[in-house]
């Protein structure tokens, strides 16, 4: 299991420049469902054992040549090389029916979670990765608002009408941390010119912003 900072090399040292530059990819956000509330009812140890499970699933369905990255709690971003549309579907329907599955024990009980999935099929042809990771990012959120437990693949026409009133966030938020108003901060980097507004994560914002920044900004997690 590869992290962000692996991502970043592979990017360019095999996307945009190496032997699988001009491939096109899939890309899938992956993140397990109610994550949070196995923390609370069962502990930490038990969501460690829950992110370990997604991983282990993730790396036996996919091909060796596909890439997963841990990109932050329980999120994962997948590359399935090589892709086209129909296998990207295919290998996020496998993935989500496996963990679907798994059982994951918590002392005298065992349980079972689910995962949703957004998914966004990356030409390669003239770089902007982290475009096509903002889709799969748009759709994951999709299927989280419409029921989990699903896949959905982004369809630009669609998605461009239904979010065109929408930010989207790319600045790095651990930068907020030392903001004295962040705010002020995001409103003059992103360029806002009203509050509230709707703003997607990109980050993990939760580690670094108050309560009351998410209700100022209409965040959505």
């Amino acid at each position: 299991l590869f992290n962000r900072m692996y991502l970043e090399n592979y990017i360019d040292n095999n996307l945009y420049n190496g032997a699988l530059k001009g491939v096109p990819c899939g890309l899938m956000m992956v993140d397990i469902d109610f994550f949070k509330l196995i923390n609370d009812n069962y502990g930490h140890d038990i969501g460690d054992i829950a992110i370990k499970t997604i991983s282990n699933t993730l790396i036996d369905v996919v091909d060796s040549s596909d890439v997963v990255i841990r990109f932050g709690g329980e999120e994962f971003i997948v590359i399935v090389v090589d892709c086209d549309e129909k296998r990207m579907i295919k290998v996020a329907e496998d993935i989500r029916i496996a963990f679907s599955q798994q059982k994951i024990q918590a002392n005298s009980e065992e349980f079972s979670k689910t995962v949703s999935i957004g998914c966004s099929l990356f030409p390669n042809t003239n770089k902007g990765f982290w475009k096509y990771v903002k889709q799969s990012d748009i759709t994951l959120y999709e299927a989280k608002q419409t029921g989990r437990n699903k896949v959905i693949k982004y369809v630009a026409n669609a998605w461009n009408s239904k979010y065109s009133n929408c930010i989207f966030m790319d600045i790095s938020m651990s930068s907020l941390a030392n903001k004295v108003d962040p705010v002020a901060h995001i409103v003059k980097k992103l360029k806002i010119t009203s509050l509230p507004c709707e703003v997607f994560k990109f980050e993990k914002l939760q580690a670094y912003t108050s309560h009351e920044l998410s209700q100022q900004l209409k965040l959505n997690w």
